[in-house]
C-alpha cells in the first residue's frame, strides 16, 4: 500500500483500475475505462512496472499487464470507496459489452461478476443465468452449481416482483438440473431447487417449468425410494399433460409411471407406459430438456423396458431394446444422460446373468462418472461389479466392494434397489459358502420389500431364499414354501422369466426328492409358454433339465 501512495496519481488510478478488472487485464481494457490521454496512461504503466507491482507483456495498445502478486492486486482494489468500486466495475461492465461482445459471449460469469459489483444487480443476474446454462452445455456441474447459487444471492437484492421471479425460475432451473447430474436426485438440495421451480411455475404458469420441476421431483422420489410420492407426481404430470394438452407433460407422466410401476412390481402396466411415453418423444423437442431434469426421457424408457421384457419373458425383444438404448445414449452425446443409461443396462445384464456383459457396461460407467464427477453413480455400479467380480471367483474382493458400496449407498440417501442389491450381495455370499449370512441378507430384502412396496425383486427373493434354505440344515423344511411363494408372485406379477426360474428351483428339489414325474409337470408348461430366446441361458438350463427329468 504504501508502494502504490508513493505513485503519482495516474498511476494509482490505473492501478486501482486495472485491479478492478482483474489479476490479469488488457491494455485496450484499461484505457477504455481509465479514458486519459494515451501518452499519461502508457507513463502511468511504466511507473507500475518500474515500481515492480506489474508485468507488462506486449507492447500497447496490444499489451498484457498482469500483477506481480495478488496481494498487490488486492491492495490496490481495497484502496477504492465503495462509490468509486461500484462506479468502476459498472463501467468496466459497458466497456465490455460495446468493445468486446466476444467476452460477454463467452465468459458471461466475468460479467456478472464486474455487474453485481457495480450494482447492476437485474443484468449481474442474467449472465449468471447464462453463465449457469454454458456450465451445463459444456457438462461442468458443479462450476453450473456455484454460479446459479452466485445468481441468487445476487437476486436477493431485488424487491419482490414477476421480474424477479422470472430470473430466480432460470437459475433454480440451472442449480435443480445441475444438483440432479452432480450429487443426485437424492439429496435434499436437489429436492429444494425443484420444489422452488414449481413454486414458481405456478405462479407465473410455466408449464415447460413445471415439466421440468415435476420430473426431476419423480426422480428425487424414486431415488430414496418414496414410492407412493414418485407415483403421485407421475399421476400429476399425467393430469397436467392432459389438462393442458401438453406432450412433454405427458411424456414425462408416461415415463415416470413406467418407472414406478416397474418398482412396484406391476410389469406389463409399466411396459404399457414406456412404450407411450417413446410414441411420444420427438428429438429436437425433448433434447432440450435433459439439462433440467438430469437424464433423457427416451433413455430411460429404452433401457428400463428392456428390464421390464425380460422379466415378462421376452428376453429377444429386451436384447434389441437394450442396444437401442445404449446406441441412443451415446448418439445423445450428454454425459450424464449416458451414465444413467449404462447403469439400467448394467442392471438389465444383471438380470439376465450376463456377467461379461454386465462388467463391460459397469467399466464404461465408473470411467465416465470419474471423468464427469458424477459421484452419487459411483456405489451401485460398484456394488453389481462387486457382485461379478464375486461370481468369477474373487469373492473376498467381491464382497468386500459390493459391502462398502452399499453402506456408500445408504449415507447418500439412495435407498432404491436396496431389495436388489442385497439379493445380488446374497449371492456372492452363498458362493462364498456362507449361506447362513445369504439368508440374513434376504430376509432383510423381504422386510424391505415389505416396509417400501419396492416388489421388482421380489419374486427372486423368495427363490433365492428357498434355494439357500434348502442347503441349511435348520431350514430345508421352509425351502418349498419358499418357491411355492416365488412362483405365485412371478404368477402374479406376470414375470415368466422369474416364474421358469422358481420352477426350475422347485423341480431340481423335487427331482432329489424322487419326484420326477411331478417336477416334469411343473416345469414343461411354463417353459413352453416361451417363444422366443430359446439361447439364453435360463431357457438353456430349463431345457437340459426336463430332458433329465424325462429319460
Amino acid at each position: 500500500m504504501a508502494r502504490l501512495d508513493r505513485l503519482t496519481r495516474a498511476a494509482k488510478e490505473a492501478a486501482q483500475i486495472g485491479a478492478a478488472i482483474g489479476r490479469e487485464f488488457s491494455y485496450e481494457i484499461l484505457a477504455l475505462v481509465a479514458q486519459r490521454n494515451e501518452a499519461e496512461l502508457r507513463a502511468a504503466l511504466d511507473q507500475l512496472c518500474d515500481a515492480g507491482l506489474v508485468f507488462c507483456q506486449g507492447t500497447p495498445p496490444q499489451a498484457t499487464v498482469s500483477f506481480k502478486h495478488a496481494l498487490v492486486r488486492d491492495a490496490a482494489y481495497g484502496s477504492l470507496l465503495r462509490a468509486r468500486r461500484q462506479q468502476l466495475n459498472a463501467c468496466i461492465a459497458s466497456a465490455l459489452e460495446a468493445e468486446f461482445p466476444e467476452i460477454a459471449d463467452k465468459q458471461p460469469e466475468r460479467l456478472a461478476q464486474y455487474c453485481a459489483e457495480g450494482a447492476e444487480t437485474e443484468k449481474a443476474v442474467a449472465y449468471w443465468v447464462e453463465a449457469g446454462r454454458q456450465s451445463v452445455a459444456r457438462h461442468a456441474m458443479i462450476e453450473a452449481v456455484a454460479q446459479a447459487r452466485k445468481g441468487l444471492s445476487v437476486l436477493e437484492a431485488l424487491p419482490d416482483s414477476p421480474g424477479r421471479w422470472h430470473q430466480e425460475l432460470k437459475l433454480q432451473s440451472v442449480l435443480g438440473g445441475a444438483l440432479n447430474a452432480s450429487v443426485g436426485a437424492a439429496a435434499p438440495e436437489t429436492k429444494q431447487a425443484y420444489v422452488r421451480v414449481r413454486i414458481l411455475g405456478e405462479r407465473i404458469g410455466d408449464n415447460s417449468a413445471m415439466v421440468a420441476a415435476l420430473s426431476g421431483l419423480a426422480a428425487h422420489h424414486a431415488q430414496r425410494c418414496e414410492l407412493t410420492a414418485h407415483q403421485q407426481v407421475a399421476a400429476d404430470l399425467l393430469r397436467l399433460g392432459e389438462n393442458d394438452n401438453d406432450i412433454a407433460c405427458r411424456l414425462q407422466g408416461h415415463r415416470s409411471m413406467g418407472a414406478s410401476l416397474y418398482w412396484l412390481g406391476e410389469f406389463r402396466a409399466s411396459l404399457d407406459h414406456f412404450e407411450r411415453a417413446l410414441s411420444l418423444y420427438v428429438p429436437e423437442a425433448h433434447r432440450p430438456m435433459i439439462p433440467v431434469v438430469g437424464f433423457d426421457a427416451r433413455s430411460v424408457a429404452l433401457s428400463y423396458s428392456s428390464c421390464v421384457l425380460f422379466i415378462l419373458g421376452y428376453p429377444d425383444r429386451a436384447l434389441s431394446r437394450s442396444r437401442q438404448a445404449l446406441s441412443w445414449a451415446r448418439e445423445l452425446n450428454y454425459p450424464h444422460a449416458l451414465v444413467h443409461a449404462l447403469s439400467s443396462i448394467s442392471v438389465y445384464n444383471m438380470l439376465r446373468g450376463a456377467g461379461t456383459e454386465a462388467k463391460e457396461t459397469l467399466d464404461e460407467q465408473i470411467a465416465l462418472a470419474t471423468e464427469h464427477r458424477i459421484s452419487f453413480w459411483m456405489p451401485f455400479a460398484n456394488l453389481m461389479l462387486g457382485r461379478v467380480l464375486a461370481e468369477r471367483g474373487e469373492l473376498t474382493r467381491g464382497l468386500a466392494l459390493s459391502r462398502k458400496s452399499f453402506a456408500d449407498m445408504s449415507a447418500t440417501h439412495q435407498a432404491l434397489f436396496r431389495p436388489f442389491n442385497l439379493a445380488l450381495i446374497a449371492q456372492s455370499c452363498a458362493c462364498a459358502g456362507r449361506i447362513d449370512e445369504a439368508l440374513d441378507l434376504l430376509a432383510n430384502a423381504l422386510e424391505t420389500v415389505e416396509r417400501s412396496g419396492e416388489r421388482q425383486s421380489e419374486a427372486e427373493l423368495h427363490r433365492l431364499k428357498g434355494e439357500y434354505a434348502s442347503c441349511a440344515s435348520q431350514q430345508r423344511d421352509e425351502a418349498e414354501d419358499c418357491l411355492a411363494r416365488a412362483i405365485s408372485v412371478a404368477q402374479r406379477q406376470s414375470a415368466k422369466m422369474f416364474e421358469l426360474r422358481a420352477a426350475m428351483s422347485m423341480a431340481r428339489l423335487w427331482r432329489d426328492q424322487g419326484k420326477r414325474d411331478e417336477a416334469r409337470e411343473l416345469l414343461a408348461p411354463v417353459y413352453g409358454w416361451f417363444t422366443e430366446g430359446f439361447d439364453t441361458l435360463d431357457l438353456k438350463e430349463a431345457k437340459a433339465l426336463l430332458d433329465e427329468l424325462a429319460a
